[in-house]
């Protein structure tokens, strides 16, 4: 590693490893401490079961920081670089801008691998526990678990058998159903219903039509009721323990939920949000690197000096890349291509990053 890069880096690296405390901190203040301690007091919690769950949860929060951290970390590396006339002197020394640049724009690309695979191996362990020990206390306390987008497939000698979908599931109650049965890898029966309820080992299904297909996958009947009973093998309490969040899934596990979920005929919109949900695991990561390309022109301007500053500057960048996602992941449900809705705020921010960039190195 040449001089050059060792310096950039030395100045980059502390200071991103204190952004990753400060951020860390911010949203347990802002949100994740509360919900801790309202669910300790809600449901009388044990000390060791209080600090399981908050073990628990920080993957997740770390997994979000780490980017934040990274445009605060080159911002605040730059606004130094400037104020206290390095730049000038390295310009001066023939180095340009765009040759501090690159072992930026690589910290940046390492940070959003590292954030990658926490996204897919540890943030998903961690939540998967963290939502069942969570389920775990309110069932032990007597209230229903409710759960949002249910699937529930079945796999049988020859693959998968059927596909129970639920907008959502509470206690023994599931909501705007579709069951889809497969026979030699065809699908031989779709039944649809608003409702359907546990009782005795069967889920009744309530005021809905079910769609009977031929060998050929083409539809032969259509048959609507009033009530009918369906068997299914797995039992009520293994369906409650069902993952549905996105962030419990790792990136196989969330495809393979979409391909599953292409086979029915379900709502666009509740596919659509998972599509979304699929990229925005990739395209948020990512934007460390994008957040770097940013961040280090906009710390060259002269007023961008102190450390509370280059805070400020960090959350409203941050602030604008994720109500940017929010906004995005309805539009994205709805109309817009899933993938472009979670790559937009990345691609929108790299071009402002790569013109930014072009003028620093002039």
């Amino acid at each position: 590693m040449k001089l050059t890069d060792r310096a950039v880096l030395g100045e980059i690296v502390p200071t991103f490893a204190f952004g990753v405390l400060a951020f860390t901190a911010l949203l347990l203040g802002v949100g994740g401490i509360y919900e801790i301690i309202r669910l300790a007091a809600d449901y009388s919690v044990s000390a060791p079961t209080v600090v399981k769950v908050f073990l628990l949860k920080m993957p997740w929060i770390v997994a979000l920081t780490l980017p934040m951290s990274a445009l605060f970390s080159v911002l605040l590396a730059f606004s130094r670089f400037s104020t206290d006339l390095e730049m000038t002197a390295w310009r001066s020394g023939g180095v340009s801008f765009s040759r501090l640049l690159a072992p930026t724009l690589v910290f940046g690309l390492t940070v959003s691998v590292l954030t990658l695979l926490m996204n897919d191996t540890l943030a998903p362990m961690a939540n998967t526990e963290f939502n069942a020990l969570v389920d775990q206390i309110k069932v032990e306390a007597g209230e229903n678990i409710r759960k949002e987008n249910a699937l529930i497939p079945e796999f049988g000698d020859e693959g998968l058998k059927s596909v129970l979908y639920a907008d959502s599931m509470e206690g023994r109650r599931l909501v705007d159903v579709c069951y889809t049965q497969m026979e030699n890898g065809r699908v031989s029966k779709i039944t649809i219903a608003r409702e359907a309820v546990w009782v005795n080992n069967v889920w009744r299904f309530r005021n809905g039509s079910q769609l009977l297909f031929n060998s050929a996958g083409e539809l032969k009947n259509l048959v609507t009721f009033e009530r009918l009973d369906i068997i299914f093998k797995q039992k009520l309490e293994d369906m409650a323990r069902q993952k549905t969040r996105a962030g419990d899934y790792t990136f196989r596990e969330l495809k393979d939920r979409i391909e599953l979920l292409e086979k029915q005929q379900i709502e666009k919109t509740a596919l659509n949000k998972l599509k979304v949900d699929f990229h925005s695991k990739l395209a948020i990561p990512f934007a460390s690197f994008t957040f770097v390309l940013i961040a280090a022109p906009l710390g060259l301007k002269p007023q961008r000096s102190g450390s509370s500053v280059g805070f400020g500057l960090s959350i409203i960048i941050i602030l604008i890349y994720y109500i940017s996602q929010m906004i995005l992941r309805g539009l994205g449900q709805a109309f817009l291509n899933p993938a472009l809705a979670a790559w937009l705020p990345n691609i929108a921010l790299m071009i402002a990053g790569a013109a930014l960039c072009y003028r620093a190195s002039r």
